[in-house]
């Protein structure tokens, strides 16, 4: 999904995410059209559409004065839009509502400056707009678009 954002951005080009969205499900589906049925894939496309398209309406209900405030509002607006999006295949597939979005998704805020070990680590953003950030591990190495 987020090549085709990459790609985009990276021509000057005005994107929207929906048919950013649509590119990138059309080639994944050209190439492999059994992905249709994967439930993970069923679901990343359903968070995202749901975060784009929710998440715009839930963070215009409140708007705190602070910023550490407003950083986690925003954090809770877009796990409320993702599950918004997935409880219906959530249901389906698994039979039952996942409870303790709220609590995972405050705990493993992507933003803090260390890697998933706990090692702090340096990140720097290459021509592509593309971040790589390195841990103190040897060949610890996470991308993430930016």
């Amino acid at each position: 999904m987020f090549t085709v954002v990459a790609i985009g951005m990276n021509l000057n080009r005005p994107a929207n995410i929906y048919n950013s969205l649509a590119i990138s499900m059309f080639f994944l589906l050209l190439i492999r059209p059994l992905y249709l049925f994967d439930v993970g894939f069923q679901m990343s496309y359903t968070a995202v559409i749901a975060i784009a398209s929710i998440k715009p309406l839930l963070a215009s209900l409140w708007y705190p004065k602070w910023k550490l405030v407003n950083y986690f509002w925003q954090l809770i607006c877009v796990t409320m839009a993702a599950q918004i999006g997935v409880v219906p295949i959530s249901l389906f597939y698994f039979h039952q509502f996942p409870g303790l979005f709220f609590l995972s998704a405050i705990a493993s805020i992507n933003e803090w400056p260390t890697n998933s070990t706990g090692h702090s680590c340096l990140s720097s953003k290459n021509r592509f707009g593309i971040y790589a950030i390195y841990g103190r591990k040897k060949n610890s190495v996470f991308y993430h678009f930016h």
